[in-house]
C-alpha cells in the first residue's frame, strides 16, 4: 500500500510540471510572433512613409497646345548657272569669295600659266607675221598700179596682188578678233547676279576647257529639302515651317512641295520656301525645324513625369483619392517640353501623381503578380 501511495504523488506532481512547462512554451511562442508581427508591421509601416515621401500630386492644367512635326533637311538649289573654264590654263587668280553675292560682269577668276603664255606668244607672232606680209602685199599693189598705168604689166596681175591683199586683211582681223576672244577666255566673269557658290578649283591648279569652276545661285533660288514624320491624313502644302538656329533665332518659309514618293524609311520628303531662306543659308548647309500642324484650344495638361507605359505602350496615370492611389488609362498627345497633353481619362479636379508614378506602378505590378520587393 504505501509503494501505492507513493507511485501516485509522483505522477501527479510530474503531469503538474509539463503543464507549467506547455503554458511557458505557448507564452514564449506568442511573444516571438507578436514581435515579429510588430516588426513586418514597423516596416511596412516604414515603406509606406518611404513611399509617401517620394509621391507629388498635381491637378491638370489648361492651356493651348500647338500639335509640332520636326524636320530635318539641307539647303539646295533650285536652279542654279555653272561658271566654266573657256580655255585651259591655271587658276591665277580667284576674284569672288565663297558664298557671297556678285553681280553681273564681276570678275571670278583669272587663267594663267605656261600653257596661256605660249598660246598668247603664238597668236601675237602670227598677227605680228601677218602685219609684214601686209605691209608688204600694198607696196606690190602699189607698184602694180604704176606699172598697169604705164602698161608694162597686165591689169589681171595687179587683181591677183590685190586679192592676195584682201585675203591677209582679213586674216589679220580673224587672227586679232582671235586673240581677243582667247584674252577675254582668261578674265572669266560673272554672267548673272546671284550668290557665288560651289566652287570646285583652287589658285594654282591646272584646268581644262569646259571645266566647271564653281556656280553661281540667282537670287530666291535656295530652298530647304527636309523630310519628317507628320500625322496622317495631314495637308502639308502650304503650312508655315519654323528653320531654328542656334536654338534661339528661327526663319520662317513655307512648304511649297509635298512629294508623293516617301524614302526608303517612310519618311515624307518637302520643299520649304521663301522668307529669308536665301539669306541665311547656303548650299549644302544641314538645318531643322518644326511645322505647327494644328492647335488644340484649352487642352489638359500634366507633367509628362505622371505618364507611365506598360509592356505594351497602353499610358496610364494615378490618382490620389480619398481610398488611396488608383490606376487611370489615358490617352495621351504630344509631349511639349516637360509636359504631356491628355485627351482622355481624367478630369480637371483630379489629383494626379506627378512624382512617384512608377513607383506605385511597379508596387501595383508586385502585389498583383507576387513579386516580392
Amino acid at each position: 500500500m504505501v509503494i501505492t501511495q507513493n507511485g501516485g504523488v509522483g505522477l501527479k506532481y510530474l503531469a503538474k510540471r509539463i503543464i507549467i512547462l506547455v503554458l511557458i512554451a505557448i507564452i514564449v511562442i506568442t511573444a516571438v510572433l507578436y514581435l515579429v508581427s510588430l516588426r513586418g508591421h514597423k516596416k511596412d509601416t516604414s515603406t509606406s512613409l518611404s513611399m509617401n515621401r517620394l509621391i507629388a500630386v498635381d491637378v491638370p492644367k489648361r492651356r493651348d497646345v500647338s500639335i509640332r512635326s520636326r524636320f530635318f533637311g539641307e539647303a539646295q538649289s533650285k536652279d542654279a548657272i555653272s561658271v566654266i573654264a573657256l580655255a585651259a590654263g591655271w587658276i591665277t587668280s580667284i576674284e569672288a569669295e565663297d558664298n557671297k553675292i556678285v553681280k553681273k560682269g564681276d570678275p571670278l577668276f583669272l587663267l594663267g600659266g605656261q600653257l596661256v603664255e605660249r598660246r598668247l606668244t603664238e597668236m601675237r607672232a602670227k598677227i605680228s607675221s601677218l602685219n609684214n606680209r601686209l605691209s608688204l602685199s600694198k607696196k606690190t599693189v602699189a607698184i602694180d598700179e604704176e606699172l598697169v598705168k604705164q602698161k608694162i604689166i597686165q591689169k589681171e596681175e595687179l587683181y591677183s596682188e590685190k586679192d592676195a591683199l584682201f585675203s591677209l586683211q582679213s586674216d589679220l582681223e580673224t587672227a586679232k578678233s582671235d586673240l581677243s576672244s582667247y584674252e577675254s577666255s582668261l578674265n572669266i566673269d560673272a554672267s548673272i547676279s546671284g550668290i557665288f557658290t560651289g566652287r570646285r578649283v583652287s589658285r594654282g591648279q591646272e584646268v581644262e576647257e569646259g571645266d566647271t569652276l564653281a556656280e553661281i545661285i540667282p537670287p530666291n533660288s535656295i530652298r530647304i529639302v527636309a523630310t519628317m514624320f507628320p500625322p496622317e491624313s495631314v495637308s502639308l502644302k502650304g503650312l508655315n515651317a519654323k528653320i531654328v538656329i542656334d536654338d534661339k533665332k528661327t526663319v520662317l518659309g513655307v512648304i511649297s512641295n509635298v512629294l508623293p514618293n516617301k524614302t526608303s524609311g517612310g519618311a515624307t520628303i518637302i520643299w520649304i520656301e521663301g522668307g529669308d531662306i536665301n539669306k541665311c543659308f547656303t548650299l549644302g548647309e544641314t538645318v531643322s525645324g518644326y511645322i505647327n500642324i494644328s492647335t488644340h484650344k484649352g487642352s489638359l495638361i500634366i507633367k509628362s513625369s505622371a505618364v507611365v507605359r506598360d509592356s505594351e505602350q497602353r499610358t496610364f496615370v494615378f490618382l490620389k483619392t480619398s481610398k488611396g492611389y488608383i490606376k487611370r488609362a489615358v490617352k495621351t498627345g504630344p509631349d511639349l517640353n516637360g509636359w504631356i497633353e491628355i485627351s482622355d481619362g481624367i478630369k480637371e479636379t483630379d489629383s494626379v501623381v506627378i512624382n512617384g508614378a512608377y513607383e506605385l506602378y511597379y508596387r501595383d505590378f508586385n502585389r498583383i503578380y507576387k513579386v516580392k520587393d
